[in-house]
């Protein structure tokens, strides 16, 4: 953790720092020390660099401290926590010093990604290197302002150890395993709303801690089991015992939250389908290889391995909505190359050349061009250098259909989608109709068109392995999904101050 900084030896009048999110793997809701921020339980999380808060801290000589946070002003009903880290800085060092901070982040605040804890670590260590204090006081001056906040002052993997019995101090942080430990691991965190919650984390905590009859079962049962759990999964990098475990937590945390009085109600419908996708998705492979993470907000953290993206992200496109104009999500495992890429008309052509099979069943089906028909397959979007002019190309990438393999995932629109999922609705004017009664079970018209696609390759034109890439100049802009990714986890980052 580095920052860049001015001023005298003994204060460093301004600093500015970068501070990651943490996801929590294991979760703690519920405090058994408010004033302390001393939670009922320990937790594990991951450190995630794509998603991060850029703070800068000003020391001057005045009588108020001043915060804003994109923009706002914090106002004086929100201020205490702020107080309390201000405060308790001076507490240790003795400054008369007052702070103003502005802090800035390109998730949504308050909508359940962990946004103040990426803030207070920010705050925290900042002050920290102003006054020239160690890592521990940074933790401990985090976890004043924000509970989990105490774990994004550390890289790769924390446990948040809580030690009821000793003072504040005691409750520490461990790093299970350094940020390079586990490369291969991937979150993205995907945005299907940037409304604040209805019930800020706080208020959620009081009232679960006041009301819910399942929350002492679980930090007395179940947080020590799965704790032991995920340190061996990480340890021995074995993401399906991770997997298991997250999604584990997550259901459990917001089973807590529906037995508070009254409810409390973070997830909706986005969430639940993208769970039944992923449970979905896992079945078809018939291995965990996605899992899902939901904090106390609707907003899905998704971790798997860095192959598994480009498999997975396109089942979230085509049922939530296309993601951005390009996902930033790095680490592709092939390069694009112009011979792979293929326009509408010249598919079009090698059907209309190939076998009386598939001509038929394109008369069945009903639709003049295979625009339709692309419009129900699941895809991604990549950007791709022409080669001519050195203008870039926008392409509908397919690796759902991109091998012989795909059978396993036409199988998985026959017979194991998700039955709440409903599909996305068709982007052209052309209706496809399926005649359901050839088949002996009725399957909707994605179904039907992917399983007529592997049929094709079956037959004597190789489209499966020449159809990789589709250009669509005119491809409609559709965002319904936002999504971040992350190749690799690691701490807080040097950033200049300006």
């Amino acid at each position: 953790m580095a920052v860049s900084s001015k001023g005298e030896a003994s204060l460093k009048e301004s600093v500015q720092i970068r501070a990651p999110v943490n996801l929590a793997l294991v979760k703690y809701w519920g405090k058994l020390d408010e004033c302390q921020m001393i939670p009922l339980n320990d937790s594990i999380s991951i450190t995630i660099n794509e998603l991060f808060v850029d703070t800068r801290i000003t020391a001057i000589d005045g009588s108020e401290d001043r915060v804003s946070v994109n923009g706002r002003v914090v106002e004086a009903d929100d201020f205490g926590r702020f107080r309390r880290v201000f405060d308790k800085l001076r507490a240790i060092t003795g400054s008369t010093k007052r702070f103003h901070v502005v802090s800035e982040s390109l998730f949504p605040a308050s909508a359940g990604l962990a946004s103040s804890a990426a803030g207070f670590s920010a705050i925290a260590y900042g002050l920290s290197v102003m006054y020239n204090l160690d890592k521990d006081v940074a933790c401990e001056l985090a976890r004043l302002g924000s509970g989990s906040a105490c774990r994004s002052i550390y890289p790769g993997f924390v446990h948040w150890i809580v030690n009821k019995e000793a003072s504040s101090v005691a409750n520490r942080c461990e790093v299970i395993a350094e940020a390079d430990y586990w490369p291969e691991l991937c979150v993205m965190v995907l945005i299907g709303t940037e409304e604040p919650k209805h019930c800020s984390s706080t208020d959620g905590m009081d009232a679960s801690v006041q009301t819910s009859e399942l929350l002492k079962y679980r930090v007395e049962s179940c947080v020590p089991k799965h704790i032991k759990q995920a340190r061996d999964a990480i340890l021995e990098r074995n993401f399906a015992a991770l997997a298991e475990v997250v999604m584990r937590e997550s259901d459990q945390l917001h089973a807590i939250c529906l037995d508070t009085y009254p409810p409390l109600l973070y997830l909706n419908e986005f969430s639940r389908q993208l769970m039944f996708l992923v449970h979905g998705y896992n079945e078809l492979a018939g291995e965990m290889r996605v899992a899902y993470s939901f904090d106390a907000g609707c907003n899905c953290f998704v971790i798997c391995r860095q192959s598994e993206v480009e498999q997975f992200l396109p089942y979230v496109c085509y049922y939530f909505g296309d993601v951005d104009d390009r996902p930033v999500v790095c680490g592709w495992s092939e390069e694009l190359k112009c011979t792979d890429v293929l326009t509408v008309s010249e598919i079009t052509e090698i059907i209309k050349s190939s076998s009386a099979e598939w001509q038929d069943c394109a008369q069945l089906l009903n639709f003049s061009d295979l625009c339709a028909f692309f419009e129900h397959l699941p895809y991604n979007f990549r950007l791709i250098n022409s080669g001519q002019d050195g203008s870039d190309v926008q392409v509908r990438y397919f690796p759902l259909v991109k091998d012989a393999v795909c059978s396993q995932n036409v199988q998985f629109c026959l017979d194991r989608q998700p039955k709440s999922i409903v599909p996305r609705r068709k982007r052209t004017d052309k209706q496809v109709s399926i005649p359901t009664t050839s088949f002996k079970a009725q399957v909707d018209s994605c179904a039907f068109l992917m399983f007529a696609f592997l049929e094709l390759g079956r037959w004597n034109v190789s489209l499966l392995s020449l159809t990789k890439f589709l250009v669509d100049a005119d491809m409609p802009k559709y965002m319904k999904v936002r999504c971040f990714g992350a190749t690799q986890i690691y701490g807080l980052a040097p950033i200049p101050v300006l």
